[in-house]
């Protein structure tokens, strides 16, 4: 199995194929409520090959807001992944590429997004790395405008609330923007 035939599968089951801001290929299967991701990989080993694919699951509603409160073009942003171990073979072959994605798609469709956006609505302020934009992004959506409106006193105030240095007022702001409803976003499911 070349990552080009691995590809190929996931294009016919009904995954869009994209690059991200490095050129890395993923695929994107948008369900009624959700969408699922996978980052695709073929590896070859002494003994036969090890396919791995980084799955994650989303909301369109989720990742539009969190692309607009980051002040990006919208994108894909994952609520939940899961690091799964490689599946090993010999040789892979269409059928076992289409037993795994089942298997993600079954992951994906298990995930219960409101318990999702409920951890990311409750994250600390002082949370590293892109943890505050989730949470912004989760607040919004379920009309938290009432702490949103509190982060932006504190902030006019000088309080940054332990938020790490890259948020700023702006983030704030399109975050109220989402929460009033002044962005169009898909149903959050």
């Amino acid at each position: 199995m070349t990552k080009r035939e691995l590809l190929e599968i996931l294009n016919v089951r009904g995954w869009f194929l994209a690059k991200d801001e490095v050129g890395d290929v993923f695929a994107i299967l948008s369900l009624k409520d959700r969408v699922i991701s996978v980052i695709p990989n073929v590896k070859n080993l002494k003994t036969g090959q090890a396919v791995h694919m980084r799955e994650s699951v989303s909301t369109k509603a989720f990742s539009k807001a969190l692309s607009h409160i980051a002040g990006q073009d919208e994108t894909y942003w994952p609520l939940k992944t899961r690091f799964g171990s490689p599946f090993h073979s010999e040789n892979f072959s269409a059928k076992d590429i289409s037993a795994m994605l089942d298997n993600i798609k079954t992951w994906g469709n298990e995930i219960n997004l409101e318990a999702e956006l409920a951890i990311k609505r409750n994250l600390p302020t002082q949370s590293a790395g892109t943890l505050p934009l989730y949470h912004l992004a989760a607040l919004a959506l379920n009309k938290g405008q009432s702490t949103l409106a509190l982060y932006q006193d504190a902030f006019e105030n000088d309080d940054r609330l332990g938020f790490v240095p890259y948020i700023s007022k702006e983030h704030i702001l399109r975050s109220l923007e989402v929460s009033n409803g002044q962005l169009t976003t898909p149903q959050a499911e």
